[in-house]
């Protein structure tokens, strides 16, 4: 079971499975600066995905973007790192699980899609 304070963090920054190994690699070692054309290479995603995923954890307060293609995860308070941390670790333990939470959680961009097609009553 994930704890609920968890549970909000990925929910509230977490919007995909590739924002998530994103941020797991990131964090496996935070001292390092990464390239974006790295960050491809090792998730073997595209960069699109990788950019997405930097723009989303960027906005969520977790990588600093250092300029030059450069990223580093730094979350911008003690709480986030904790937060993080502890995602991290549920993740290697209960993979399913947090996947299907970051699956399940409501999505903007679809809610959207879906009330484009509610009919209003005159």
């Amino acid at each position: 079971m994930i704890a609920d304070d968890v549970l909000a963090f990925i929910r509230a920054s977490i919007r995909s499975v590739w924002s998530l190994e994103l941020l797991v690699l990131m964090q496996s070692d935070s001292g390092t600066p990464w390239r974006t054309d790295r960050l491809v290479r090792e998730l073997r995603a595209s960069a699109s995905v990788i950019a997405a995923g930097l723009a989303e954890l960027g906005a969520a307060g977790l990588v600093a973007d250092e300029g030059g293609g450069l990223y580093r995860f730094r979350p911008r308070t003690e709480r986030l790192a904790e937060l993080t941390a502890r995602l991290v670790a549920a993740y290697s333990e209960m993979p399913m699980t947090v996947t299907n939470a970051i699956l399940s959680a409501p999505n903007d961009k679809i809610q959207t899609f879906a009330d484009a097609f509610l009919f209003k009553k005159k």
